[in-house]
């Protein structure tokens, strides 16, 4: 009885002891806007949920303004870029086939898979990512920081081009979110186009176009002539790339699974908050037909 105690206790510290050991191996970096203050550091690093004693085991970079304009000038305004580097990234290796997650704090027009979707785009696989800032920013130069934060993390760099029509990716859906006042609707659209386009290696723009146009009447998403034409040019840059339909498709296939789930919670809280308020006004006419 007391040796097989001594082989339990035994156990558990072994036990602690690997969990510590593949803590300390995974591969984690942060990014940080390079015109941040030290509390500001200090105040993302708390927003990422990391503990003091961690930061030895995270390497750290930065992202300057000058490189988030290389990726963003053309795409959205100028004052939307801004002139300083605040968004910051963190990024996490995962284990082949864990897929991408993304959670974001303080960023207030990318959604989290529209992050998601943008990063297969520039071949980003198989990593935790959360994209946040010290205040509330649009988001739009965090996806720099994470593909730098990535390459980090990984010895090796992305395709230019890639990130290039990633970030155009990214707003292009905020861009029709905004328009419809559904980013992850928007999100959804420009996914399952995206999963079409690639699965059938489509490069003919008036391919690319019906398929546009029959996925946004699918998801009863009124599109104008010039988003349709946006698209379909985005769409010809992703099949450019040449990437991998299968690796990919099992990729968007995941994030889309998770943004059904979100819809439908969303979906699922908006109709109880509708049940509250119908009821609400129940009484409100019933009070006012006793004093009428």
């Amino acid at each position: 009885m007391h040796t097989r105690k001594i082989a339990i206790i035994i156990l558990v510290f072994l036990g602690i002891f690997c969990a510590k050991e593949v803590l300390a191996d995974a591969v984690r970096v942060i990014s940080y806007g390079a015109d941040l203050t030290d509390a500001q550091r200090d105040k993302v690093y708390g927003i990422f949920g990391l503990e003091e004693g961690e930061k030895k085991d995270i390497a750290v970079t930065e992202v300057s303004n000058k490189e988030e304009k290389k990726y963003l000038e053309g795409l959205v305004e100028p004052k939307v870029i801004g002139s300083k580097a605040i968004s910051c990234a963190y990024v996490e290796l995962l284990e082949a086939g864990a897929g991408i997650t993304v959670k974001t704090h303080n960023i207030t027009w990318v959604t989290p898979e529209m992050y998601a979707s943008a990063l297969t785009t520039g071949e980003v696989k198989d990593a935790k990512v959360v994209a946040a800032a010290p205040f509330p920013v649009s988001g739009t130069a965090a996806l720099t920081g994470i593909f730098k934060a990535f390459e980090a993390a990984t010895g090796k760099n992305l395709d230019r081009e890639a990130k290039v029509v990633a970030n155009e990716e990214m707003v292009r859906t905020g861009e029709i979110g905004e328009a419809i006042d559904n980013n992850h609707k928007a999100a959804d659209l420009v996914i399952r186009i995206k999963e079409e386009v690639i699965k059938r290696n489509l490069s003919d723009p008036s391919e690319i176009r019906q398929v546009v146009i029959n996925i946004s009447q699918d998801l009863n998403v009124q599109l104008t002539e010039k988003q349709i034409q946006q698209l379909v040019s985005l769409m010809q840059k992703i099949n450019g790339l040449n990437l991998s339909a299968s690796e990919i498709g099992t990729q968007l296939a995941d994030i889309r699974s998770k943004l059904d789930t979100l819809v439908a919670q969303s979906q699922g809280i908006r109709g109880f908050l509708q049940r509250i308020l119908d009821f609400l006004a129940q009484i409100v006419n019933g009070i006012k037909s006793l004093l009428s």
